[in-house]
């Protein structure tokens, strides 16, 4: 996430995958380089090497961990998704929506995997620079989308089982599926739109607009954190109560967490706390950046310490892409049963090949020693005669 100061329309990284900027000076309005007086005058005449851009980014702490998480994220959510499609029954709605939460935390890491390449092997920076903000601007808002449908559908599941088990057809199921991404992609693309209808200039890059412009897409994005935080745990909150109600006095006196309703509790809990402590942080500080955008002076003098705090909290983000498939794998009971029978398979086809080639070496083995002998009764024959 980024955003840029008003005052001195110098712009600054709010978040990992947007720190390595060009170097960007004030714009004046004399200025022969300038096109527009909101859009800064980037140098590109100094823009590092590929050698130079590469070390930077492997040297870098952050950067690093981000890449480890990307890579690690990517392989948990692929094989997630085989998993669950791995299942022999009926994907209900909740198993399509974790496979799409599986695709959205996917992409918000390969859009962050892609800038780092793209970044290192292409001069094209600030197009690359947007294309990676707006993918990652519809991943997040699919993955916040994706949430609060969820916590939709265990409201519906749990509060109006009969209702929800009639109405929820797998036609419907799929058009929720789809319109979660519709909303998100139109969402995300608002900020094109934008950038398309205060370009003045026909020859102005669009990139640079959109990069530039006046407006700030990603503060809506952190308001909308919020509004989803707020909605899951509203919704989280009437399922406890209601499975809470519904749980023996027993039970709830004795506290044993064997139980199913105890584990549905738990499993709730664990839905909130890893979002508000994955989410909340990134949210909360781009929200007091914005505020403090107006001060130029002092984004000035503490840019090193902004984009510092600000990557790690983005490295923190991207942790719940990579704990999402972990948790529904082991607090889900069918996603566990696509794991177990994902791993099963590969286990019997491995077992499969093993005794191919164990039987193929075996009949190689007869056939040389089936060949000795008949060398070594042609021999005796042969001496005989």
């Amino acid at each position: 996430m980024e955003s840029c100061t008003q005052g001195k329309n110098a712009c600054y990284g709010l978040g990992n995958i947007s720190d390595n900027t060009p170097q960007v000076f004030e714009n004046n309005s004399g200025s022969e380089n300038s096109t527009n007086s909101s859009t800064p005058y980037i140098n590109w005449y100094e823009l590092p090497s590929t050698v130079e851009k590469a070390t930077k980014i492997f040297t870098k702490t952050t950067d690093v961990i981000s890449i480890v998480i990307c890579l690690l994220g990517i392989t948990a959510n692929v094989v997630s998704i085989v998993a669950v499609a791995n299942l022999r029954q009926k994907i209900t709605t909740h198993l399509k929506l974790i496979i799409s939460l599986c695709l959205s935390d996917g992409l918000i890491l390969f859009a962050n995997l892609f800038f780092y390449i793209m970044y290192i092997l292409s001069s094209w920076y600030e197009c690359i620079r947007i294309t990676v903000r707006l993918t990652t601007d519809i991943a997040l808002l699919a993955t916040l989308v994706n949430l609060l449908v969820m916590a939709l559908d265990h409201y519906g599941a749990i509060m109006k089982p009969l209702r929800y088990r009639q109405r929820m057809t797998n036609l419907r199921g799929n058009c929720v599926v789809v319109g979660v991404w519709t909303v998100s992609t139109f969402g995300a693309l608002i900020e094109v739109f934008l950038g398309i209808s205060s370009r003045t200039d026909p020859d102005e890059s669009l990139c640079a607009v959109i990069a530039y412009g006046n407006y700030d897409f990603e503060i809506v994005i952190v308001g909308f954190i919020f509004f989803v935080l707020f909605g899951i745990g509203l919704i989280y909150g009437q399922i406890y109560a209601r499975v809470r109600k519904a749980m023996p006095r027993r039970e709830r006196a004795s506290g044993h967490t064997d139980s199913g309703s105890i584990k549905a509790l738990m499993t709730t809990v664990l839905f909130i706390g890893t979002f508000v402590v994955f989410w909340a942080p990134l949210g909360i500080y781009n929200t007091y950046m914005y505020v403090k955008s107006t001060d130029s002076q002092y984004i000035i003098q503490n840019l090193e310490r902004i984009t510092l705090i600000t990557d790690i909290l983005y490295v923190i983000l991207l942790l719940n892409a990579l704990a999402d498939p972990i948790i529904y794998a082991i607090r889900l009971p069918k996603v566990k049963r696509g794991f177990i029978a994902l791993f099963a398979s590969q286990s019997r086809s491995s077992a499969i090949i093993r005794d191919r080639t164990s039987t193929k070496h075996l009949h190689m083995e007869n056939r040389s020693q089936s060949s000795i002998v008949k060398r070594d009764r042609t021999s005796t024959k042969h001496q005989q005669i």
